[in-house]
């Protein structure tokens, strides 16, 4: 059976992938390639599953080109996006209460770059060189709660 698992939330889907399975990221597989593993599946008869992974949502006539493919979608919580466009304390809190702190961060750094927020960028640059070179004992979600303050 081949699984296809794709969306935006990179770090469930790879999670659901079963330890130990044949997996293959989507975007390092040649047609030649995929051809080769769901041949090699029907050549020897091995009732082996195949996990292809993508790193975001996947179009309608892409997943049209796996028929029989068992498809998984995984999106990323609304309450994320939610803070991530009002900036909320409460909606950030909501939010980690599924997601990781990093996955927060690193969306709120890509917003705030693509609107050239560089006064948003040049503190966040600052809170990640302290936390990252150890100079700030302070976590990470502290110091974006400060940020929002």
């Amino acid at each position: 059976m081949i699984y296809i698992f794709h969306g935006d939330n990179q770090v469930a889907s790879r999670r659901a992938i079963p330890k130990g399975a044949r997996h293959y990221d989507l975007a390092e597989i040649t047609p030649e390639k995929l051809e080769q593993i769901t041949a090699g599946n029907e050549l020897f008869r091995l009732n082996q599953d195949v996990y292809l992974w993508a790193g975001k949502k996947l179009p309608a006539a892409q997943l049209k080109k796996f028929p029989g493919a068992q498809v998984r979608e995984f999106t990323l919580p609304k309450i994320l996006w939610r803070f991530i466009s009002g900036r909320k304390l409460a909606d950030l809190e909501a939010t980690l209460k599924t997601e990781p702190i990093e996955l927060v961060w690193y969306l709120l750094h890509r917003q705030a770059s693509k609107k050239g927020e560089t006064g948003l960028l040049k503190k966040m640059f600052a809170i990640e060189l302290a936390v990252k070179s150890g100079k700030t004992g302070v976590p990470l979600r502290t110091h974006l709660e400060l940020l929002l303050t």
